[in-house]
């Protein structure tokens, strides 16, 4: 316990990490100077109970474990198995789903997102469910699981227009359609993501008429057999209907990315709903895996594409969430590993698409959230706001952290009036858990560097300990 609690030097720190970062932001401009390190200005912090410090403590230390990450989904699971569905639920809501979940039913998310607001941050509401494609169990389920799916995230994006108006709401397409339909896809897809040259049959600006138009019968690839082209119109049919439900209340339909194997698929489907709703203002939002090192040359493809054919391409800008299984795929079938080496290479790619991309957001052409939980990143972006004359009202861009990750930046960035948001799943242990282990392996990186945070949450925690054993000490003075 003395171990996990032992006092950073958080002034070594700031001078070290925060201070240095600040560089090149001039200290009287205001609003581009965030404060990530002093915890008695931040808000979130001082209305967390002990408890919930303690708690974040605790799991900032599991998540540097390369053992206990690497292994955590075999542990939970292993866990539930042991000790029954009720005391692993209650020791899940203590740990990690109580750190990166919201709640399960609506008072407890309407609760979540009251709290955040009060710190000047909005909410992006999502269900973290998914399918792989080795799981049987839900694969055998068929297209009612599909269809079960789409209606929890309809009803997802009917709580966002309640909670958040005007907000962001996210999901994965393979909660929505088979594995092996976007397998399929790929495939074929692959050789057009840097030219979208794609022949007649998958062009983009075709199928993005149909979709105008609902003709979804009219979706047909000569190449797949009559029970794909079913599967491929009916997710069709689903993305369509739920992009068309954010349309009409206003909200920005963010579909997340994933692995690289189906990656090319899922750019395809964003890209044909890019074509029937960004004609006017991004309502449609990709996201960017910047740990790759062909990101950029997505990014620009994607422009070129959306620029001649008159809309705009608009995205959520991440670090990347599947680095561990990347590699490893990479390695068992002797392919190039797609992975910037190392975590500056990735810092490297994503200030390169954010130079690249902020110019559009400038000249009303696109739409960008830089999600990322790096100060160094955050504080760049910043910096090229300025230089390019961009202000912080401008809605074409938005930042975005994990909820119950990197509170300090979130707050920090609320307190500056930039648009800021929370990525905040909601629903059952069960339901979120593979999202939760994704939290630990796959944010490894994160919340192993976390000095920051854990810094923060350590220095409250002492600063309450004094104010605590100060105030024992005056009780004493006085009934003496």
């Amino acid at each position: 316990m003395m171990r996990l609690l032992r006092r950073p030097n958080l002034r070594a720190i700031r001078s070290s990490r925060a201070v240095t970062s600040i560089s090149g932001v001039e200290k009287h401009n205001g609003y581009l100077q965030p404060d990530f390190t002093t915890p008695e200005k931040l808000q979130s912090f001082q209305l967390k109970s002990s408890n919930e410090l303690l708690r974040t403590l605790i799991i900032l230390r599991l998540s540097a474990i390369d053992a206990f990450v690497y292994h955590s989904e075999k542990i939970l699971t292993t866990a539930r198995a042991f000790l029954g569905q009720r005391i692993f639920d209650a020791l899940m809501k203590w740990t990690f789903y109580g750190q990166f979940a919201a709640g399960e039913s609506v008072e407890t998310l309407t609760y979540s997102v009251k709290k955040l607001r009060e710190s000047g941050v909005r909410s992006m509401l999502c269900i973290p469910i998914e399918t792989t494609a080795t799981n049987e169990d839900d694969l055998k389920l068929g297209s009612s699981m599909w269809e079960k799916n789409a209606g929890i995230v309809s009803e997802c994006i009917d709580m966002t227009d309640k909670l958040e108006k005007g907000g962001f709401s996210q999901l994965k397409l393979t909660a929505l359609c088979e594995p092996e339909l976007l397998l399929n896809m790929n495939e074929k897809l692959i050789p057009y993501e840097y030219n979208h040259a794609e022949p007649h049959e998958w062009s983009i600006r075709r199928i993005g008429e149909l979709l105008k138009s609902e003709r979804y019968e009219d979706i047909n690839i000569e190449t797949f057999n009559d029970t794909t082209n079913e599967q491929l119109r009916a997710a069709f049919q689903r993305f369509d209907k739920l992009a068309m439900s954010c349309a009409e209340k206003g909200i920005t339909f963010t579909i997340d990315a994933e692995q690289t194997y189906i990656q090319a698929a899922l750019a395809f489907f964003v890209l044909t709903l890019q074509q029937k709703y960004n004609r006017t203002y991004p309502m449609v939002y990709n996201t960017y895996q910047c740990y790759r090192k062909d990101t950029l040359t997505r990014i620009k493809a994607d422009y070129e594409y959306a620029k001649a054919n008159g809309f705009k391409i608009a995205g959520k800008l991440v670090r990347g969430a599947y680095m561990a299984e990347e590699r490893q795929l990479a390695a068992e079938t002797g392919s190039e590993d797609p992975i910037n080496e190392g975590y500056d290479k990735t810092t490297e790619m994503y200030h390169s698409v954010v130079d690249f991309v902020l110019p559009l957001v400038k000249a009303g052409e696109s739409g960008f959230m830089v999600a990322t939980h790096n100060e160094n990143t955050i504080l760049y972006v910043l910096k090229r706001m300025k230089e390019l004359s961009i202000e912080k009202e401008n809605r074409g861009i938005s930042f975005a952290q994990l909820y119950g990750m990197c509170d300090h930046i979130t707050e920090a960035l609320g307190k500056i009036n930039v648009g800021v948001y929370k990525s905040v799943p909601y629903g059952t242990v069960d339901s979120t858990l593979l999202y939760l282990t994704r939290r630990a392996q796959e944010n490894r990186s994160v919340l192993e560097r976390g000095k920051i945070e854990t810094g923060i949450v350590i220095e409250e925690l002492f600063r309450r300990s004094k104010e605590y054993f100060k105030k024992g000490s005056k009780d004493i003075e006085t009934s003496s």
